[in-house]
């Protein structure tokens, strides 16, 4: 696991740091996202109490860098949503769910010694480290994708969400997460 994490924290970096550079490029961006952050009251009183945890923080270093990936979330979110237009967001989250959907039924085929969990024998974790995180992300994917169906009029585009929403459900079920 410790691999993994040095892995998911290397591309959390990635997102972070071309998140950076796309507003940069972008500068128009800038002050639509701290106008549009600043009218987010909660949000900021959030982010100002999850900067101060580190205060009373047992551990402050992990503090610390927990905050700097927050703060890296909370800004790449802040891109996301003023960059694209909800229907955009939605049809953007569709196809990055409907990989992982695709992704999780081919390594369960193909690479069955790392998708299928050994410490819940039979429970599938497709491409993640633990069914549960499969269970979670599909419970997501399966509202993004009740939205994109809501949100389009192809038949095509329906029946292919349809088909993923059932993948979807099929995942949560396979994964045997009860928390998802």
């Amino acid at each position: 696991t410790g691999d993994y994490n040095i892995g998911i924290k290397l591309i959390y970096i990635f997102i972070y740091l071309i998140s950076i550079i796309f507003i940069i490029l972008r500068k128009e961006l800038i002050s639509k996202i701290i106008k549009s952050t600043y009218k987010q009251k909660l949000l900021i009183i959030f982010t100002l109490f999850v900067i101060a945890s580190i205060l009373w923080s047992d551990n402050q270093i992990i503090t610390f860098q927990r905050v700097i990936a927050f703060l890296g979330t909370v800004l790449f979110g802040a891109y996301f949503s003023v960059r694209y237009n909800t229907k955009e967001q939605i049809t953007l989250l569709t196809y990055a769910c409907s990989i992982i959907i695709i992704l999780s039924y081919l390594a369960v085929f193909f690479i069955p010694s790392y998708s299928i969990s050994t410490d819940n024998p039979g429970a599938w974790q497709g491409v993640f480290n633990q069914k549960n995180i499969l269970g979670k992300i599909m419970v997501f994917s399966t509202l993004v994708l009740a939205f994109y169906f809501h949100s389009e009029k192809s038949y095509i585009k329906k029946s292919l969400a349809c088909i993923l929403i059932l993948a979807s459900i099929g995942l949560i079920i396979l994964s045997k997460s009860t928390t998802a």
